[in-house]
């Protein structure tokens, strides 16, 4: 097949979004796809233009180049695309992918949310395009695509129900992890491990409001109070390590370690010697950074954002806690770090969970989806085609 991917972000290896693009386009490639690529990166406008421009770029793009059998865009990407005539795209029409990487409207609501809870302000253009003008492009992405990608059953359902997609266009699909997670994984369940007492803990993501950072704060102090021994690794907050250690007491920053930004082949390596990762999100599409860590060994212990709980199954390869609730957060991790053989039990079906999120088999099943919606496509499209030649 010959497949356009767009993603509305510079492309990164290392980050979100972008990142599981190009592990996918790659993936696809290895199963001999022909698979291109349009990211911001291709775009001749000044920076602060992309967004605005960029689903007109992507509508230009594939009018210069019209021989893909699949449009796989991003959410938003495709809404000119799709107000056009399928004819327009040729014939056979591609089939027309809107891809999901965290639902707009989703997190929309969670950041309101975040906003009030913290007394904060957002800035007064936040409402005109991210909070306005972006959600009405995602949503016309979602309900003219042939089908609809989403993370996980929070966001599909709420597309369904608050945006208006059709339940049979509607698909959950799910990411994967890089190789040198699932060579780490494999590796470490071939050790048989002694029982031993777990005590540090990491934290991956941004230090943000959005990633849980006031609760994981307030959990943290009070866990590296009560246990001397134990350290709080913070990996790719994005920011000054002394942003983060000003949340904590004078007294117990020599046991905190913040690594500002890392290369994902790194993470393994700068995981080591941690067993739990604390993951308090307040909203999350999918998550690889629980996945990351389980992968490494640690057990994840997570905030009920739908994301995570997609793959991580209270009390059998992790622990789930309520959404901001930083006293649950400060129990249950104490409650692993008290007991030795339940983290032990948990590290090894966390293992096994993350080993079978390869990008391979993220591959394979987005054939079946792209080759099925194919199908359905053709089979639409016949049926105007005849419908007109009936009229006429």
């Amino acid at each position: 097949m010959r497949i356009l991917m767009s993603i509305h972000h510079q492309l990164d290896t290392n980050a979100g979004a972008p990142g599981v693009t190009l592990h996918l386009a790659n993936a696809l490639r290895r199963r001999g796809h022909a698979v291109d690529i349009l990211s911001f990166d291709r775009m001749p406008f000044p920076a602060r233009l992309k967004g605005l421009l960029y689903p007109w770029f992507v509508t230009s793009f594939i009018a210069k180049q019209p021989w893909h059998d699949v449009l796989d865009l991003s959410s938003g990407d495709g809404w000119v695309l799709s107000t056009l005539p399928r004819a327009w795209l040729g014939t056979p029409a591609p089939v027309l992918i809107a891809r999901s990487h965290g639902l707009e409207h989703v997190m929309h609501e969670a950041r309101l949310e975040a906003t009030r809870s913290s007394g904060q302000k957002l800035s007064w253009k936040y409402p005109i395009y991210h909070g306005g003008f972006r959600l009405w492009e995602c949503r016309m992405s979602f309900l003219h695509a042939d089908a609809a990608l989403f993370l996980n059953d929070g966001h599909l359902q709420y597309a369904i129900e608050r945006l208006g997609v059709h339940p049979d266009r509607a698909v959950r699909v799910r990411n994967g992890i890089a190789d040198c997670f699932i060579e780490r994984a494999r590796s470490l369940m071939t050790h048989t491990l002694p029982i031993y007492s777990p005590s540090n803990i990491a934290f991956i993501g941004r230090h943000s409001d959005m990633k849980g950072s006031r609760y994981l704060c307030r959990a943290m102090r009070a866990i590296l109070a009560a246990s001397p021994r134990s350290t709080f690794g913070v990996f790719g907050a994005m920011v000054d390590p002394n942003v983060v250690l000003a949340e904590y007491p004078p007294e117990l920053r020599s046991r905190i370690f913040v690594v500002p930004s890392y290369r994902n082949e790194d993470l393994p390596r700068l995981l080591h010697g941690y067993h739990v990762l604390a993951f308090p999100s307040l909203s999350e599409g999918f998550a690889t950074s629980p996945l990351e860590g389980m992968a490494c060994g640690l057990v994840p212990v997570v905030a009920a954002a739908p994301g995570p709980m997609t793959y991580i199954e209270n009390g059998r390869n992790g622990v789930v806690v309520p959404l901001r609730d930083a006293d649950a957060l400060e129990r249950e991790i104490g409650s692993l770090l008290k007991d030795a053989r339940r983290w032990h039990d948990l590290r090894s079906r966390a293992l096994e969970t993350a080993i079978e999120y390869t990008w391979d088999n993220v591959a394979s099943d987005t054939e079946k989806i792209y080759e099925q919606f194919g199908h359905a496509a053709d089979g639409e499209n016949c049926g105007r085609a005849r419908t007109r030649a009936l009229r006429d």
